[in-house]
């Protein structure tokens, strides 16, 4: 009789969907007596390959169903036993909980809609060919195809559960209702999910690129991709090597080996430290000593070789530490707009030196601005310039200074007369004595001071 179930892989035999059923329902003393009939008629015997019981129970409290499976296989002389457990969650969470993941699912949806949009302009913009040439724009397409499928399993679960649902109401709970089409479909999704996730995550990277530490990894990484390539060959070879020897010698004894998918996925976890040695042991003497070389050969000598591989690119991309610099700090950036949005700081006025640097300014963190490499170089020539005829006038204020009251003497001169004519002169007709000697001898003498020098000396 097909009961409608998909196959089961146990590792000794592979169990289709048909077989003799026995409803367990009912009080206890009733199926007490159901039991008494199998064995009064001998419903198991020296032809029966396996005998499976099937149950499913749902916790309200987590709001997840559990689908148990049991078999006991008849082997040989003997009963090999054999469980499955999977919990699954098939309704939506109610509540707060639930809004929350409603809004999620429905900005998951628009995204998906704003990323195909996007990635259809781009690739008729920029053409087939330029769009192929970038490695991130498969990703982008990859992202999208992945979260259509996954809309289209959510979809489609959504729809099996609402049959069992209106199944489970129909019987009241009191018959059996298989649910490993809605399992399969629940692990086909959680599958596209977490590709999907790791896609969008390669795609942040990405967007992340303008900070520093973001370009130097992605620069190691792509300058060591042939040498972990080259690498990546080795470590299979070995690596599928110790998986078949485990695989062959262990799987008529362990259940972690039984199929040599399981024996990737333990030989994998003992090489980061997941193993039972003892129970290696017991199994197999050989199988411990060949774990023993495994773990020197992967633990000691292959990841040691890809860590050097890691190491030597990154040292030589810290040595080009000037070409990955931030094109700005991320978190200066937030802070300042944030303050600036809810007015508690403004942005600083851009301050010109000596007048030259005022076109090419770039925004600093602060707010402000700064020029660019030539005109800041060049406000540094004319700044050195200013100083040193600063100094030069100051040499000379000093000396006329000394040379004026220090010394007790005035030489008698064209220029040392000219002065005093201008320090005998009433305060209304010029200014004052010290201004008038000081604009003498930094600004030199003005046209109209000329003639009336000429014209005081004719007068004498």
């Amino acid at each position: 009789m097909d009961i409608g179930a998909r196959s089961i892989d146990t590792g000794v035999d592979v169990y289709g969907g048909g077989g003799y059923i026995l409803k367990l329902t009912g009080f206890i003393k009733k199926l007490e007596e159901k039991v008494q009939v199998l064995k009064d008629n001998q419903w198991i015997n020296n032809r029966t390959r396996a005998v499976m019981v099937e149950f499913s129970v749902y916790n309200a409290q987590v709001n997840h169903f559990a689908i148990v499976t049991v078999i006991a296989q008849f082997v040989g002389h003997g009963i090999r036993p054999y469980f499955r457990i999977d919990a699954i969650k098939l309704f939506a969470d109610q509540g707060g909980t639930g809004f929350i993941t409603n809004i999620a699912e429905f900005f998951f949806v628009v995204a998906t809609v704003y990323y195909t949009i996007a990635v259809v302009v781009g690739l008729k913009r920029m053409g087939f060919k330029n769009y192929c040439k970038d490695a991130y724009n498969f990703i982008d397409i990859s992202t999208v195809v992945l979260s259509y499928m996954a809309i289209i399993l959510y979809c489609v679960r959504i729809v099996v559960v609402r049959d069992l649902t209106k199944r489970i109401n129909e019987t009241k709970g009191n018959a059996y209702i298989r649910l490993t089409d809605a399992a399969l479909l629940n692990e086909y999704y959680e599958y596209v999910v977490a590709v999907n996730v790791f896609t969008a995550t390669l795609k942040f990277c990405k967007l992340l690129s303008f900070q520093k530490a973001f370009k130097q990894v992605g620069a190691t990484i792509k300058l060591c991709f042939i040498g972990l390539g080259t690498f990546f060959v080795e470590f299979m070879v070995v690596f599928v090597g110790f998986t078949c020897f485990f695989f062959f010698i262990l799987k008529k004894d362990l259940e972690k080996f039984r199929d040599f998918t399981r024996a990737l996925e333990f030989t994998l976890a003992m090489s980061i430290g997941k193993f039972n040695f003892q129970e290696l042991r017991d199994t197999d003497v050989m199988a411990a000593w060949i774990f023993f070389i495994f773990s020197i050969v992967v633990n000691m000598i292959l990841i040691n070789m890809m860590m050097a591989i890691i190491n030597m690119a990154f040292e030589e991309i810290k040595e080009q530490e000037a070409r990955f610099k931030s094109k700005f700090s991320l978190s200066h950036y937030i802070i300042r707009t944030t303050r600036q949005k809810i007015g508690t700081r403004y942005l600083a006025p851009v301050h010109v030196k000596y007048g030259k640097a005022k076109a090419g300014l770039q925004p600093d963190d602060a707010g402000g601005a700064v020029s660019t490499d030539s005109e800041a170089s060049a406000a540094e020539e004319e700044t050195a310039d200013i100083s040193a005829g600063f100094s030069s006038k100051t040499d000379r204020f000093l000396k006329y200074v000394e040379e004026m009251y220090l010394k007790g003497d005035f030489d008698d001169g064209p220029e040392a007369n000219k002065l005093l004519n201008k320090a005998n002169r009433p305060p209304s007709a010029d200014k004052k004595v010290g201004d008038a000697a000081f604009d003498a001898l930094f600004t030199g003498p003005k046209k109209g001071e000329d003639d009336d020098s000429s014209d005081d000396s004719k007068r004498k």
